[in-house]
């Protein structure tokens, strides 16, 4: 299985904490902690410095095993060119859970969009047309030419209540109870063509607070239901890319940094190891 197909963008240092990618042999490793414009909202020049990052950029893992990281973006093209078909990718924690939509606009042909998230991330931001963490849902759907469908599943249902009636024509919202349902018994979500490739986003805060500390609210699902889905997903459909956010912030109050990081990588590993079963 070629590794390379893991991409790891560090924001914040968290991973620095973290060992799920320390035994890999090639994962590019994107720093971005210098980069100013990201947390939260993402402006414009930090989203083409991301771009560019991700079309040329990695960093050496042995560099980031000593909690240092290169200023030099210009890693061989050759040798990790832009984002492999079907690779997964991390990136921190929720507050930039916008790079599904960076990442989602290199997709080249149509494709349906699936999000565990306790948020549905389709409103509006307050400082004009900025991506942000909480609108890139919605960013999606009105720029990129190629989503067909979105289902979000495990979004709170006062925040679902917020979202512009517009939109539900293309967007489905279900618990991760009904989304379980809709897998195990229908083999799929409604009125989806199982031919139509799959991107999967998945930020952690859907999990409960006994199980994982994100830097969110959060919601209500077992790890394990976590895994049997994705299990699930990747077998029902073809999914062409996955990216994993949630993890806790480096600076968190009242919480243990160390322990709730230790945790997210255990968790990190599990998804991994689902992904590279269909991978191989």
């Amino acid at each position: 299985m070629n590794q390379s197909k893991v991409s790891i963008f560090d924001f914040s240092g968290i991973y620095d904490h973290e060992g799920f990618y320390r035994e890999f042999k090639s994962p590019r490793f994107i720093c971005l902690k210098d980069l100013p414009g990201t947390n939260c909202l993402c402006d414009d020049l930090a989203v083409e410095a991301i771009k560019k990052a991700v079309l040329d950029g990695d960093h050496d893992i042995e560099d980031v095993a000593d909690g240092e990281c290169s200023d030099d973006n210009g890693a061989d093209a050759d040798k990790n060119p832009g984002l492999p078909e079907k690779g997964i990718r991390f990136f921190d924690s929720g507050n930039y859970h916008y790079m599904s939509k960076i990442l989602a606009d290199f997709q080249d042909r149509p494709f349906n969009l699936i999000v565990y998230d306790h948020h549905p991330d389709m409103q509006p931001t307050s400082f004009g047309n900025i991506l942000s963490c909480g609108s890139w849902v919605m960013d999606l759907l009105d720029t990129n030419k190629f989503i067909q469908k979105v289902v979000i599943i495990g979004a709170a249902e006062h925040l679902i209540r917020e979202v512009d009636p517009s939109y539900l024509d293309r967007v489905t919202f279900l618990t991760h109870k009904e989304a379980y349902e809709a897998l195990d018994q229908d083999g799929g979500f409604a009125d989806w063509d199982a031919a139509t490739p799959v991107y999967l986003s998945i930020d952690k805060d859907v999990l409960d607070v006994a199980e994982i500390t994100t830097n969110w609210d959060q919601g209500d699902m077992s790890v394990e239901d976590l895994y049997k889905q994705i299990d699930m997903i990747y077998n029902a459909y073809c999914v062409v890319a996955t990216d994993v956010c949630g993890e806790c912030a480096v600076d968190q109050e009242e919480c243990d940094v160390a322990q709730a990081a230790a945790v997210s990588s255990d968790i990190n590993a599990g998804i991994y190891e689902i992904w590279r079963r269909y991978n191989k």
